[in-house]
């Protein structure tokens, strides 16, 4: 008589199924409980692989809309791209801010001709940028804020360039969602906590 079950299968090759699977499971729980890495420094990743993908590119920053409206940098490669997204949340102009509200690319080719923001235009210029631009980030047909590019030379921002960052777009905009999940998780957390 076989040593096989009725069903034709093997009690051992099921057994050790059994068993890879469940390590499989443990070590998935692991990396669950240990969580990804922080938001932070996932986006500096993100922007670190940018600045290694397209050499043109000088400088990039990710801009956080949260829910309320306001606008914040979470992440960037340099603290001349920080100070001009502060001009740009606090003048509401720019190709971020307005790659934010429209969900549409913008490009600025050369800061010391385009005419729609001056402002912008010369407070990029005094950072040392003379392109600039913002990529729309989202999920679910909502924006979430917007990649910010900037670099050294008009024209830097090249078809090439601007393929390759578009890459980026979506790790980014998943990024900034489970950011935005994590705040209204917290919330959820200190609104019970005060109703205890």
């Amino acid at each position: 008589m076989s040593d096989r079950t009725s069903s034709g299968t093997d009690p051992d090759r099921n057994s050790q199924a059994a068993q890879r699977a469940y390590a499989r499971s443990l070590r998935l729980l692991g990396e669950l409980i240990d969580g990804p890495p922080p938001v932070e420094e996932l986006l500096d990743h993100l922007l670190a692989v940018a600045l290694a993908a397209a050499p043109r590119l000088t400088a990039a920053s990710v801009t956080a809309l949260d829910e309320d409206g306001s606008l914040m940098t979470a992440a960037s490669t340099d603290e001349a791209a920080a100070v001009v997204d502060r001009h740009e949340y606090e003048a509401e102009e720019g190709p971020c801010f307005a790659a934010i509200v429209t969900g549409e690319e913008i490009l600025i080719e050369d800061v010391r001709t385009d005419s729609r923001w001056p402002g912008f235009n010369a407070q990029a210029a005094e950072c040392g940028f003379a392109c600039a631009g913002g990529l729309p980030l989202r999920t679910d047909g909502e924006t979430l804020g917007a990649l910010n590019l900037f670099g050294a030379r008009p024209g830097d921002l090249d078809a090439d360039t601007l393929g390759t960052l578009r890459r980026l777009v979506p790790p980014l905009s998943a990024a900034l969602h489970r950011a935005r999940a994590a705040r209204r998780y917290q919330r959820l957390l200190d609104d019970a906590g005060r109703t205890e």
